[in-house]
């Protein structure tokens, strides 16, 4: 909640178009990466996917896309990206980092029946996304500052409790 208000905090009071990226990105990042003892290097590993996603995604806008007229085209074009995502999620030591560059990537690329890109828009969306993925990491960070060990330390203390009480 408190990265989602420094992000909507920011975005209002700089008038900044197309903040809304900044605390969408937040919110996302702190949901998807909760559960763990330590979410702060999951969040920076995804900034540091979409970074990458970013990238890919101005090449296809900006360079591809413009010169493709049908379907198959687009398809041809796309396969490479996707096909590398998809070999990258099939192996569990790069899982998480395909799953990443594929999510984000499609995310961006955000495909509509017209081609529309416009460079401004494009790097106020991206700058915003990665802000926003920023600020969650460095809010997770401070507030969640337990490791595994505390965790552990809790649920054995939570176990030793419910086994005293008979239950």
């Amino acid at each position: 909640m408190i990265a989602i208000l420094i992000c909507c905090g920011f975005w209002i009071g700089t008038g900044w178009p197309d903040g809304a990226n900044a605390p969408m990105m937040a919110a996302v990042c702190c949901s998807l990466f909760a559960a763990q003892d330590d979410p702060a290097p999951g969040i920076r590993s995804f900034a540091w996917s979409s970074i990458v996603s970013t990238a890919v995604v101005a090449a296809y806008l900006f360079a591809v896309l413009p010169r493709i007229s049908n379907i198959e085209m687009l398809i041809a074009m796309l396969a490479p990206s996707f096909v590398l995502f998809g070999i990258l999620m099939a192996r569990p030591a790069t899982a998480f980092i395909g799953l990443a560059l594929g999510i984000i990537t499609a995310t961006l690329l955000a495909l509509q029946s017209t081609y529309s890109a416009d460079f401004a828009t494009f790097i106020n969306s991206s700058v915003s996304l990665v802000i926003g993925m920023a600020v969650a990491a460095v809010v997770t960070r401070l507030m969640r500052s337990v490791g595994a060990e505390w965790s552990a330390r809790r649920l054995m203390r939570t176990n030793w409790a419910t086994l005293a009480l008979g239950g």
